[in-house]
């Protein structure tokens, strides 16, 4: 029987790819260079976590400074256009509602900062919505090991199998699929070309993720 909901948040509960990307870009041209695009358009690869894009970014623009100093500087920067750019993916506010109304547990487990994820649930005014936060970013391993999910089910006193996790990526999917959790894919515009086949349901967007379909898995 699931008991709780646990969420992906950067592409899934909102579409801060872009955001991301901006600020990307804006740190590219801090050092005079051209930012070059990956894949849709974005500065970063979808689903990576930890260090993984700035190595990309820094290595891509020949750019001297280590990652430490390059996170430095982009930090403030994402920061801003967040605070200033952030909105809920549809459906999102309306899942959470009914996830609390029907007593289920809920953690977001995501590959960001825990103070990238703090200041999206307090932009969006959800951060009572959930039970547990969970960052990448203090785990041993990066999506998509299985750590951040068990972590999270851990920490809300389930077991994994109790659990759907909520994910947009290729990588999150698989996060979700080997801790032994039920998974439900929400793709993105940058994700819906990725393979999601490890997923038990993939639907459209968040309004589709309805009691039925939970109590279904």
């Amino acid at each position: 029987m699931i008991k709780a909901v646990i969420f992906d948040m950067d592409g899934l509960m909102v579409d801060s790819e872009p955001l991301q990307s901006l600020a990307f870009e804006e740190l590219v041209k801090s050092y005079g260079k051209t930012p070059i695009p990956h894949e849709h358009g974005l500065m970063q690869m979808v689903g990576l976590g930890g260090d993984d894009n700035y190595i990309m970014v820094r290595e891509k623009h020949n750019i001297e400074d280590n990652i430490s100093v390059l996170r430095e500087k982009r930090l403030p920067i994402y920061f801003k256009i967040l605070g200033e750019k952030v909105t809920p993916m549809p459906g999102l506010l309306e899942l959470l509602k009914l996830l609390k109304k029907e007593e289920f547990k809920t953690a977001v487990a995501s590959s960001s900062h825990m103070y990238q994820i703090n200041l999206v649930l307090e932009k969006l005014n959800i951060a009572s919505y959930f039970d547990k936060l969970v960052s990448g970013t203090e785990m041993p391993h990066h999506k998509p090991s299985p750590d951040i999910y068990l972590e999270a089910a851990k920490q809300l006193d389930l077991e994994p199998r109790e659990c759907v996790a909520l994910e947009d990526s290729s990588v999150g999917v698989q996060s979700g699929n080997s801790a032994g959790m039920k998974v439900i894919a929400v793709p993105s515009t940058y994700t819906i070309t990725q393979d999601l086949s490890k997923a038990d349901k993939i639907v459209n967007s968040l309004t589709e993720v309805t009691l039925d379909l939970i109590h279904s898995l």
